[in-house]
């Protein structure tokens, strides 16, 4: 694997080889709400903020046809839905949201019951991480294990006082950036020390939760009547589990008729009142 550094003049010239060769998503400032949204050439993306919603959608899709099927006069002819994943790049996404996709990679790469969708748009994509130089006040990252400046994804770049320490972590990376190698130099001692650096001020900077203690982690919750204004406001919607990076629960239904259809799969969200209920309410 490589170290390197990318300055910030060089950043636009990287994204725009990666957008010619790739579709690539980034963060964008939207109306009302940031998320990753596929750029064009000689388009910048918010490189400084967290999104309000994660890539996850990028490669679980939100609703994704998984076969077809006809009625003819030899049987049934069922077609596999689309299993050739969609060469992309997402790019800036936070460690928090990269390390997410080794959980819920668990259930799609079960090797009992493997989903060949979601396999080939995992493996058709290159995560490429922003490490986080700031953390709000919400940020616990470091409480479960993880660090703003935790090293996932297939490339790791942080902003370091205006240029970009960028390390290649999997094959998939080291080839992003040897595809593109004039515009990277090598990175020095003194610019692992401050990544280093800036890493460890930003992880001292959240608040620790001890989540190894379960009364502890109950304590948090005894504010009933803080909980109980929240679950007042509770309209079942699901949007809380649609912008977790981690939630992958889904359903499936058939659209069509007797003699032709189509099965999809969508997202589904155990706040749904209606959550987990068969036919006959069971």
């Amino acid at each position: 694997m490589v170290t390197k550094i990318l300055t910030a003049g060089n950043l636009q010239a990287w994204l725009d080889s990666l957008v010619a060769a790739h579709e690539v998503y980034a963060p964008v400032e939207g109306e009302g709400a940031s998320s990753f949204k596929k750029i064009d050439k000689g388009q910048m993306p918010a490189m400084d903020i967290r999104t309000d919603t994660p890539p996850k959608g990028l490669i679980f899709k939100q609703v994704e046809k998984i076969l077809s099927f006809e009625v003819n006069p030899d049987g049934i002819t069922v077609m596999p839905g689309d299993e050739n994943g969609t060469k992309k790049v997402v790019f800036g996404i936070r460690p928090c949201d990269s390390r997410s996709f080794t959980l819920t990679d668990k259930p799609f790469f079960d090797p009992q019951m493997p989903e060949n969708q979601y396999m080939a748009q995992r493996n058709a994509s290159a995560l490429v991480t922003t490490a986080c130089t700031s953390a709000c006040r919400t940020c616990f990252c470091t409480s479960i294990g993880g660090a703003p400046d935790e090293k996932t994804g297939d490339v790791w770049m942080m902003d370091i006082d205006g240029k970009y320490l960028v390390e290649s972590l999997t094959d998939k990376g080291e080839e992003l950036i040897k595809a593109n190698e004039s515009l990277f130099s090598d990175a020095s001692a003194d610019d692992e020390a401050a990544a280093k650096r800036i890493g460890e001020e930003v992880a001292n900077s959240m608040p620790k939760i001890n989540i190894a203690d379960a009364k502890a982690l109950d304590a948090l919750f005894n504010d009933d009547a803080f909980w109980q204004k929240l679950t007042d406001k509770c309209l079942s919607c699901g949007a809380c589990t649609f912008v977790c990076p981690t939630c992958y629960c889904f359903d499936v239904r058939d659209e069509g008729n007797t003699r032709k259809g189509e099965r999809y799969r969508g997202w589904d969200s155990c706040m749904f009142y209606q959550y987990n209920r068969a036919a006959g309410g069971h």
